[in-house]
Formats: structure tokens, sequence, C-alpha cells
């Protein structure tokens, strides 16, 4: 399967929820919420996203 790209939504859902939910379970949530419970995200992508850069963790750059 192809990698689908990441949408604002769902990105913000897990910035929001990563506190109070495992990757786990935070993968079901995304999946139900924004793909019509097809497993399109893993919780292996959802570790992915809370470790790494996105448009919520990174630092503005100052010119």
């Amino acid at each position: 399967m192809s990698e689908r790209l990441w949408s604002y939504s769902e990105l913000k859902y897990i910035k929001v929820n990563e506190m109070n939910y495992g990757s786990e379970e935070l993968a079901d949530l995304v999946n139900v919420k924004f793909h019509s419970g097809e497993k399109a995200r893993t919780p292996h992508d959802i570790d992915k996203i809370k470790s790494g850069k996105t448009i919520f963790t990174r630092k503005r750059e100052r010119r």
C-alpha cells in the first residue's frame, strides 16, 4: 500500500490527544475518524508523528 499524506486535521488530532491515549488506541481513533475505519494508520505511524517534527512542533526561524 502506498503511504498516505497526513492531513492537517489528523496531525492536530494526534497532537491534542497524544497524552490521553496510547499509540495503538490513537491509531484506531484516527482510522475511524478520518479514514472510515480503514486501517490507514498504524501505531508505528503514530509513534513517528509523536517523535518527529510537524507543523505543530517545529521552531520558527528568525530572519
